[in-house]
């Protein structure tokens, strides 16, 4: 069942898929990695990666299927190492989605508070919004690696909320995961989903879909008649 909200008193942003088109980025340094040491792979299979945290042990699922001549820690050795010399691995400043800064300025300035919880680390998340300059349009930014568990548990969403001093109904989530999306709607929170224009991935759940954080923003405020529930999604458009 789909839930409805009034005017919400925060709005939850994921980071990767959402706030920066950064999925696409990791995703061809990933695929790029497994071509520079010949595996022969699916791309599908990185695919799996999206919204992931290495407490579900993706990678180790992935390396099991290519075969390898080495150990799972040479492996990852040598992922690192590899990854370390890509910029988009750490600094994703320049996928920010254009409107994500002036989604954050509307919502900011109507009072809402905004907070940002992801699986990933929280020197990746401080770093790149503050490259980006939005860091200070946030109330919290808070990272799933502190917690024993990962997406799509609800804790995240349900720390997020207790520590902003709010009740889960009076939060949005803006999501883009399978896993996420599942993480927001077992915290009992609004979901709103961003489309995915690039992996297929299932959104089925969330409780509206749109094109980018501004759009969700116009839909939180109330401000675009435009904007139609799950049953009826907004227009494909390019973001």
């Amino acid at each position: 069942m789909y839930m409805t909200i009034n005017k919400p008193q925060a709005v939850i942003f994921d980071f990767d898929g959402v706030l920066y088109n950064s999925e696409v980025a990791h995703h061809q340094a990933f695929c790029d990695f497994l071509d520079y040491y010949h595996y022969h792979y699916e791309r599908s299979w990185v695919k799996e990666l999206i919204g992931t945290n290495p407490k579900m042990n993706t990678w180790f699922k992935i390396y099991q299927r290519l075969n390898c001549d080495i150990s799972y820690e040479e492996f990852e050795e040598n992922k690192t190492l590899y990854l370390k010399q890509v910029k988009v691995y750490n600094d994703v400043s320049d996928y920010l989605f254009k409107t994500t800064p002036l989604a954050l300025k509307l919502l900011k300035d109507n009072g809402l508070k905004l907070a940002v919880a992801s699986s990933s680390a929280y020197d990746y998340l401080e770093y790149n919004l503050k490259k980006s300059k939005i860091f200070d349009y946030f109330d919290l930014i808070y990272s799933g690696r502190d917690l024993e568990v990962s997406k799509p548990n609800p804790l995240i969403y349900q720390k997020t909320a207790q520590d902003l001093g709010l009740d889960v109904s009076e939060c949005a989530v803006i999501e883009d995961s399978y896993y996420g999306i599942q993480a927001g709607k077992r915290a009992k929170m609004f979901v709103i989903g961003i489309k995915d224009f690039n992996f297929d991935i299932d959104q089925s759940e969330a409780d509206i879909l749109v094109n980018d954080c501004y759009e969700a923003s116009l839909f939180l405020l109330g401000l675009s008649a435009s904007n139609k529930t799950n049953n009826s999604k907004a227009d494909n458009k390019n973001r």
